[in-house]
């Protein structure tokens, strides 16, 4: 997913969010709308524009909710043992860097099955070095353009690891006719 549309969403999601005042409007009606939400990345959004007293209220209808409609158990558990604003910024800050990392991981294995076709994979090793340390600066400072250049790195990364994938399938093609 391309930056400009992971940034796309959070401005639809944001939009969704805020009220024509354009502060953080929520009604009890609206918090449960929220907790419906499908990635990580968009709770952390979210989150991230609430005040004390609406994250408040959002642990508060969250904790009502049955654990078993989360998606994702290891979120969940982060949500319920939040008790305050900062608690439950940390423990998503940290669900999202998890998430990143196993994107990371799933780009380092894909490198190693294309390396063991005999692609050469120099360069996106190289750029999978730099978004280690992306990540690691998100987790630090928990800025949303952080974010958004750790997943333009994993997205650059995945199109030039299909890219050859791809190439590499075509010359097999050729050499077979």
């Amino acid at each position: 997913m391309g930056k400009a549309k992971v940034e796309r969403r959070g401005q639809r999601r944001e939009q969704k969010v805020r009220g024509s005042s354009g502060e953080l409007n929520l009604s009890d009606a609206r918090i449960r709308q929220l907790l419906n939400f499908e990635h990580v990345e968009e709770l952390f959004h979210i989150i991230t524009l609430m005040n004390e007293k609406q994250t408040e209220r959002f642990l508060e209808h969250y904790k009502q909710t049955p654990s078993l409609s989360a998606r994702d158990r290891s979120l969940d558990r982060a949500i319920r043992t939040s008790r305050n604003h900062a608690e439950l910024e940390r423990n998503v800050l940290r669900a999202v860097v998890e998430h990143l990392n196993s994107e990371r991981e799933a780009l380092a294995s894909q490198m190693s099955e294309l390396r063991k076709q005999g692609i050469d994979t120099y360069i996106e090793e190289l750029k999978l070095m730099k978004l280690k340390h992306k990540i690691s600066l998100f987790h630090a400072t928990g800025k949303k353009e952080d974010y958004y250049k750790a997943k333009k790195l994993i997205f650059e990364i995945g199109e030039e690891l299909r890219a050859k994938l791809e190439g590499e399938g075509k010359a097999k093609q050729n050499r077979k006719i």
